[in-house]
């Protein structure tokens, strides 16, 4: 009795062993994920109209867009990255990834009164504003092994985000006045993220994480994900 009690333990070590094993997979590998996502800068906030130049026959302004309110959106991200273990009694690994990031677009618009001293009148200006967002980043991942079939994710490395406002503007003049904008901010900043990966077999895993870019004022973004990785080694 005691000889199988023995070898029944074993078995069970050997593939609590193995299952282990998994955790951190290693090689390369591909993220395909969706979630939410906090994108600063995303909407019009208001805009300001100055008189520039007053003449007897025209009257001209400038229009200045306000674009600091943050807002909600949605987020895809694809990413391709290379894990490597070169000691296999190890629980971590090491490795890079390279990702892009896809932000659903956000539709909004603004009311200011725009004022025209020759007659006197005031007119409702109108500035609908749709704002499209995308980002890159490359990484440095340090992953490591917390339990069965589940390993912990630590990314950091550069990030560069796009954003792009398309304005249009309507003037309730007795006829509608139309007059189009089109503004675009960048930048590079310092992206990173953490995450929890857990693998199904020794090819897929499911992945949730949470994914940050800080840059330079209107510049970054915060992210929550869950996909499927694809692990081919």
């Amino acid at each position: 009795m005691k000889r199988i009690d023995f070898k029944l333990s074993a078995l069970i070590l050997g593939a609590a062993m193995s299952t282990c094993a998994m955790a951190s997979p290693t090689g390369l590998y591909t993220f395909i994920g969706g979630g939410a996502l906090y994108l600063q800068n995303a909407k019009l906030n208001a805009t300001n109209i100055t008189l520039l130049n007053l003449t007897p026959i025209t009257t001209n302004y400038t229009i200045q867009y306000n674009t600091d309110k943050n807002d909600w959106d949605y987020a895809l991200r694809a990413a391709v990255g290379y894990l490597f273990n070169p000691d296999s009694s190890q629980s971590h690994a090491f490795g890079i990834e390279v990702g892009y990031n896809y932000f659903g677009s956000k539709t909004n618009s603004v009311q200011n009164t725009l004022t025209l001293p020759m007659v006197n009148a005031d007119f409702t200006l109108t500035s609908s504003n749709k704002t499209t967002a995308w980002a890159t980043d490359f990484v440095g991942v340090y992953s490591q092994d917390v339990a069965a079939n589940t390993n912990l994710f630590i990314k950091f490395g550069i990030g560069y985000e796009n954003i792009n406002y398309k304005i249009n503007n309507v003037v309730n003049f007795p006829t509608p006045y139309y007059e189009s904008a089109s503004l675009n901010r960048d930048g590079v900043g310092v992206a990173g993220g953490i995450g929890v990966q857990y693998a199904i077999n020794q090819h897929v895993a499911i992945r949730a994480e949470v994914d940050a870019l800080k840059g330079k004022p209107g510049i970054g973004y915060v992210q929550g994900l869950a996909g499927l990785v694809f692990t081919f080694n």
